[in-house]
């Protein structure tokens, strides 16, 4: 299938769908997808020698695969170059973790995460170990037929996802399409089945081209809606939108945030590294850098903010508050309260109530 026989076109799948132009570059190539959607799905085993990568790519127009030694593609992987593409594309993480290049900058993205990059960014990824990536890359035509059958919906459940981030995000860069942005797409804390999702909808998705029958156009619509529906409901996701200008570590910022406030401040340090990737030294100094405080400090932040709503919007009492937000001195509460609201929890209830 590939036009040209080095590794680096072979890894990208330059052929009939995907077209690659400038892809000798060492700097950044540009892609075009003449399909209203591809679909990617990479296995890397590894980073010896010894180990290899799978590449399948499936469209409504073609399918392939390809396997390459780490030996073969160690160098590729090394030196990858940036690429921008015309089209809109979902990077997910199924298993383990990858960097993601993004102009100048290098994130980590583990287990479950994903990102929506838009048709101005400049990318690219880069294996540190065993890994399962997905990307669903969506031509702005299938975009906007998508949109263009949502002018009428059935359903009260659709405005919600119609309204929201990524579909605004899209819809935006369709308008504009000189923003260089993208979305960060991270799960909640409490949303510990996101492999088991993400699989069943990558496994639909792939079954689907694979073995396409009559109707296969309106279930890859619907799989593809599925997956955007997934990471748009509060309760599974939280995403960010992120400009280039922002400093690097701000992305990671705004992740140990969320988990903070996902746990109301009742997360431990490993806790935080577990679900980051990162040391807790790293994490601690990324806190203070942004907020001024230490670990404990921040997430007691978070944690009297959630005492404080508690008090004002129900009528549980304050031992009851304590015990959700797992206090068990009630004089250590009060001393936390009072230092934050300057008033005791008391007090605060009965100036909310007027």
């Amino acid at each position: 299938m590939a036009q040209n026989t080095n590794n680096s076109e072979m890894i990208v799948q330059s052929g009939t769908t995907l077209k690659i132009h400038n892809g000798e570059s060492v700097l950044e190539s540009f892609y075009h997808i003449d399909s209203h959607y591809q679909i990617t799905y990479e296995y890397c085993s590894g980073t010896n020698e010894t180990d290899y990568l799978n590449v399948i790519s499936l469209s409504p127009l073609e399918s392939s695969f390809h396997s390459l030694s780490m030996k073969q593609y160690s160098p590729y992987n090394k030196c990858r170059p940036l690429h921008y593409h015309d089209f809109y594309e979902f990077m997910v993480v199924l298993d383990g973790q990858v960097i993601h290049k993004i102009e100048d900058k290098e994130y980590l993205y583990g287990p479950g995460s994903a990102c929506l990059i838009n048709r101005n960014i400049r990318h690219t990824e880069k294996f540190s170990g065993e890994a399962r990536l997905l990307f669903l890359d969506l031509s702005p035509e299938f975009i906007n037929e998508l949109f263009d059958s949502y002018t009428s919906v059935c359903f009260n459940e659709e405005i919600s996802i119609l309204n929201g981030q990524i579909l605004n995000f899209i819809k935006a860069d369709t308008i504009t399409h000189n923003t260089k942005e993208y979305l960060d797409i991270y799960p909640v804390f409490q949303n510990t089945d996101y492999l088991t999702q993400l699989h069943t909808i990558s496994d639909h998705l792939m079954n689907t081209l694979m073995l396409p029958d009559f109707g296969a156009s309106y279930m890859m619509k619907a799989y593809i809606c599925s997956l955007i529906e997934y990471f748009s409901l509060t309760e599974n996701y939280h995403i960010t939108q992120i400009q280039l200008e922002m400093h690097s570590d701000f992305l990671l910022f705004t992740r140990i945030s969320h988990l903070i406030e996902d746990t109301n401040g009742r997360i431990t340090r490993n806790e935080l590294e577990t679900s980051l990737h990162y040391s807790g030294d790293y994490i601690s100094r990324i806190i203070r850098k942004y907020t001024g405080m230490n670990l404990f400090d921040y997430c007691m932040t978070f944690c009297l903010k959630r005492a404080a709503h508690l008090l004002s919007h129900t009528n549980r009492s304050v031992s009851d508050i304590m015990s959700e937000l797992n206090f068990s001195n009630h004089t250590h509460f009060y001393e936390l309260f009072k230092k934050a609201y300057g008033m005791t929890p008391g007090t605060y209830r009965k100036k909310s109530s007027n």
